[in-house]
C-alpha cells in the first residue's frame, strides 16, 4: 500500500498542475517522499510506523486538497480508504482500532461541514473539478480492490500456514520421534479401525509383538546412544522387511508391534519368520563394530475379542514364552513354539 501511495500522489502531481493547483503539486512532491518513507519504514519491519505516516499523509493531503479546490473534487474519498488498513494488524487491540476508525470519521464528517458554506481557495473549472472526482473515485476503487486483493492473500497465506502445522502437528502425534516410524497411538488406530471392519466382514487380521534380545547389555556395554540407534536400525529394517499393506510402530522401549492386515495366524507366523531370519543375518555398524543383534516375535490373530488389547496381550505371551524358551524365535499365540 505504500507502493500504492507513491504511485498515486505521482500521479497527482500532473493532475493538480492540470487544474492550476501549483501549491498541491508541490505538496505531492512531498507526499511522494513520505510514501517514500513509509516504504523504507516496512522494508524495516516497523509496518504500524509506516501505518501512522501514511494516514497522517493522506488526511492532511485530503483536507488540503479540499480547501483548495473543494468538496467536489473527491479528494475526501481517500480518508475513507484508510479505514479497512486500520484494521489489518492483529498487534492492536480491537478498541484502538475502532477508536481510529471514530477519529477518522469524525475528521471526514467535520470536513464535509467545514466545505458546506466554504469557498475553495482556487476557483477550478467545474468539468475539471469533475475529471478529478472521477479519477478520484476510480482511484478510490483501484485501492479498494488492491486492499481486498491484500486481504485474500494474507487470509489464504494463513490458511495454508494452519493446515501445513496441523499436518505437521498430525505427523508428530503419529510418529515415534526417534525412529520415524509411527507410535503407539497411530498403530492402536489402525487396529481398531480393523476391528470394525472385522465386525462386518469378518477380515482377518494379525499383530506381532517384537522385542530386541538383550537390549539392556547392549545399553550397558556401549551406552544409550548406541541403544538409539540399534532402535533406529531396527526400526528401518522391519519397515523394510514388511509387505506393501503391512504396517510397524514402536510400541514401547526396545519393542515393536506389527500390524498385518487380512492375514491368518499361521501366514503371519511365515511373515515374522522371514523377518527374523533377515535381521539375525544382518550386522549393524554400529562405532566400527559389526553388532549382530536378534529379536523374538510373538504371533496372534483377532478372535473377535470385545477388546483388541485382548488379541495384543495373547501376542505378548506369546512373546514372553519366545524369551523363556532361548530367544531369537518366532511363537504363536496358544501354540507350541515352533523351531528358529
Amino acid at each position: 500500500m505504500a507502493l500504492v501511495g507513491l504511485a498515486g500522489h505521482s500521479l497527482f502531481i500532473p493532475l493538480f498542475l492540470w487544474l492550476g493547483v501549483w501549491p498541491m503539486a508541490a505538496i505531492n512532491v512531498v507526499s511522494c517522499a513520505t510514501f517514500g518513507l513509509c516504504y523504507w519504514l516496512n522494508r524495516r519491519g516497523r509496518p504500524h510506523a509506516a501505518l501512522l505516516v501514511g494516514t497522517l499523509e493522506v488526511v492532511a493531503h485530503a483536507g488540503l486538497a479540499v480547501a483548495w479546490v473543494g468538496w467536489d473534487s473527491g479528494f475526501h474519498y481517500y480518508i475513507v480508504g484508510l479505514t479497512p488498513l486500520i484494521f489489518y494488524s492483529p498487534a492492536w487491540r480491537l478498541p484502538l482500532k475502532a477508536g481510529l476508525a471514530a477519529v477518522l470519521c469524525a475528521i471526514y464528517v467535520a470536513l464535509y461541514w467545514l466545505t458546506l458554506n466554504a469557498t475553495p481557495w482556487v476557483n477550478v473549472d467545474g468539468w475539471r473539478n469533475q475529471v478529478a472526482g472521477t479519477v478520484n473515485v476510480i482511484t478510490l476503487f483501484i485501492v479498494f480492490a488492491a486492499l481486498a486483493a491484500y486481504y485474500r492473500l494474507a487470509a489464504a497465506s494463513a490458511e495454508d500456514a494452519l493446515q501445513n502445522l496441523n499436518r505437521l502437528l498430525d505427523h508428530q502425534a503419529h510418529t515415534d520421534p526417534l525412529t520415524r516410524i509411527a507410535n503407539r497411538r497411530d498403530m492402536e488406530a489402525r487396529i481398531k479401525l480393523a476391528v470394525d471392519a472385522h465386525q462386518f466382514s469378518q477380515t482377518p487380521f494379525s499383530v506381532v509383538l517384537c522385542d530386541i534380545d538383550d537390549f539392556k547389555a547392549f545399553n550397558d556395554r556401549y551406552g544409550h546412544d548406541t541403544g538409539d540407534l540399534i532402535l533406529v536400525a531396527v526400526a528401518g529394517l522391519l519397515r523394510a522387511c514388511l509387505r506393501e499393506q503391512d504396517h510397524v510402530a514402536r510400541w514401547g522401549g526396545e519393542e515393536f508391534l506389527l500390524f498385518l492386515p487380512g492375514t491368518r495366524q499361521d501366514n503371519a507366523w511365515g511373515v515374522a519368520e522371514r523377518i527374523r531370519e533377515k535381521i539375525a543375518a544382518t550386522r549393524l555398524p554400529i562405532r566400527a563394530q559389526a553388532v549382530a543383534i536378534t529379536l523374538t516375535f510373538g504371533v496372534a490373530e483377532y478372535a473377535a475379542e470385545c477388546d483388541p488389547a485382548a488379541c495384543i496381550k495373547r501376542a505378548d505371551t506369546a512373546l514372553y514364552q519366545g524369551k523363556q524358551r532361548g530367544k531369537n524365535q518366532v511363537v504363536a499365540a496358544d501354540s507350541a513354539a515352533r523351531p528358529a
